[in-house]
């Protein structure tokens, strides 16, 4: 087995890099760190757009399924109803907030990217955001609240599923 630290730094890729670039090299190249942070970035934005639709498509999903639990006139709909109101309830104020919190975001980040294209002849800020502006830190809590609450209303749906049928 070998401990040397260039073989622990070998399982390090970043995506869309050859495994031959992600060894540990003393000086590399400002093309090579460029080539692996537009990478990095790509993929986090990609995984940030999946996780965004994922949580947008389960909000609509525990809403729909609120929706048509509260006013089915099924017998077992009722009694589900009756015996988990609290749960029921909330998984669709947290799908409904889900979905609330992933137009937050958009706004926040369309004022945020607004914001940032007026900042031209300020040197090094040019185009640039700033984490103190209002609309930076919605867009960022409103990224995490969505996924938060887009947890708490499927743990809901799923205690109420698994419970009723023991």
């Amino acid at each position: 087995m070998n401990d040397s630290k260039d073989q622990d730094t070998a399982d390090e890729i970043t995506p869309g890099m050859a495994a031959k670039d992600s060894a540990a090299t003393p000086n590399l190249a400002p093309d090579i760190l460029a080539d692996r942070k537009k990478a990095v970035l790509e993929q986090k934005q990609y995984v940030t757009g999946r996780v965004s639709e994922t949580c947008r498509f389960i909000g609509f999903g525990l809403v729909a399924i609120y929706y048509t639990l509260t006013v089915s006139g099924e017998q077992y709909a009722k009694e589900l109803f009756e015996s988990y109101t609290w749960y029921i309830r909330a998984f669709g104020a947290f799908g409904a907030l889900t979905v609330f919190l992933d137009y937050i975001q958009y706004i926040a980040g369309d004022r945020a990217a607004a914001r940032a294209l007026t900042r031209t002849n300020d040197g090094n800020n040019s185009y640039r955001y700033s984490k103190k502006w209002l609309s930076y830190k919605v867009r960022g809590w409103s990224y995490f609240a969505k996924q938060l609450f887009c947890f708490l209303g499927s743990a809901s749906l799923v205690y109420v599923m698994v419970t009723s049928l023991f």
